[in-house]
């Protein structure tokens, strides 16, 4: 993988490595790579290095403070460069207007991260269309279990946020195209509360935020490094799961380290104007494999949607 940065001591830090680093010229990296930079960095004075990973990382620019959202200046990228590379990570150590699910704000500190990226699977994946948010927030679950003190200890809340006991510690948020029935471009946002917890708007939904180090007591063990890795390496095994098919697995995966299974519910309509209103009540009885919600005592599923807990 090649890094690329303008925060040396950052870029070691989340990676745990100390690389030999080059400056970044006008003329050291192919065309495409040279506006990716112009779109991410807002400085010429970058530097590069190249380090050992997992064959499905190409790339990782990582970038001190971002002024606008990773995620979303991925998807511009690739709707007008073709030759965008499969395998980019970018990572921000902190930034503004980054956006999560439904273009809801994302506070973005510190200490925590923040990670967008882009992959070409150029082939039909089953169920894609939810398959790779399950991805996403099964590897940010399972990356939080090999910190020893929270093994099993977080949960998914549907869809796409992850819990530890009632606070929001991560959210993950995804979008794809397609040509025919090929998906030809995934993007993938994760954001992880680590060593900061932010400040939120709290509603009838989300009633607080928390951080991992609100629950580790053993701080060696809570180190960003360790988590952004772990993410890395599970991001890399679950991708590879549903390109080879193996979308049952992964989702029964989802749904054993559900929050809201046999929970009591409602569930409220997510309009992007106006009041939301109640659109079910009740005990969950499962997840279906369209992740549609099975209430008790109601006859139709209910297949979004915002919920909360009574």
């Amino acid at each position: 993988m090649i890094i690329i940065t303008d925060t040396k001591e950052y870029a070691e830090n989340i990676f745990a490595i100390t690389p030999t680093w080059q400056n970044v010229t006008s003329n050291s990296n192919p065309k495409i790579i040279s506006k990716i930079i112009e779109k991410l960095f807002q400085t010429d004075k970058l530097f590069f290095s190249e380090i050992k990973s997992d064959s499905l990382w190409k790339y990782a620019f990582v970038v001190n403070h971002s002024h606008s959202s990773q995620f979303t200046s991925l998807i511009e990228l690739s709707k007008t460069e073709p030759d965008l590379p499969s395998g980019i990570i970018c990572l921000a150590n902190s930034g503004d207007n980054f956006k999560g699910y439904r273009s809801r704000s994302w506070v973005s500190l510190t200490g925590n991260i923040h990670l967008s990226a882009y992959l070409k699977p150029k082939q039909i994946v089953d169920n894609f269309h939810i398959g790779f948010t399950i991805l996403s927030a099964l590897s940010v679950v399972e990356a939080l279990d090999k910190i020893p003190e929270l093994e099993n200890k977080a949960s998914i809340k549907w869809v796409n946020d992850v819990l530890i006991e009632d606070g929001k510690v991560a959210g993950v948020l995804t979008q794809t195209q397609t040509i025919g029935k090929k998906v030809t471009d995934l993007f993938i946002g994760i954001g992880i509360n680590v060593n900061e917890t932010p400040v939120l708007e709290t509603d009838f939904v989300v009633k607080k935020a928390t951080s991992l180090n609100s629950y580790v007591t053993d701080a060696s063990q809570n180190t960003i490094s360790s988590v952004f890795n772990n993410l890395l390496k599970s991001l890399s095994t679950n991708y590879e799961f549903l390109l080879k098919g193996k979308y049952n697995q992964t989702f029964d995966s989802y749904r054993e380290r559900s929050k809201i299974i046999g929970k009591n519910i409602v569930v409220f309509s997510d309009p992007i104007e106006g009041k939301p209103e109640i659109i079910g009540a009740g005990r969950v009885v499962s997840i279906g494999k369209n992740l549609e919600l099975e209430l008790e005592n109601q006859s139709e599923p209910i297949v979004r949607g915002r919920i909360s807990f009574p």
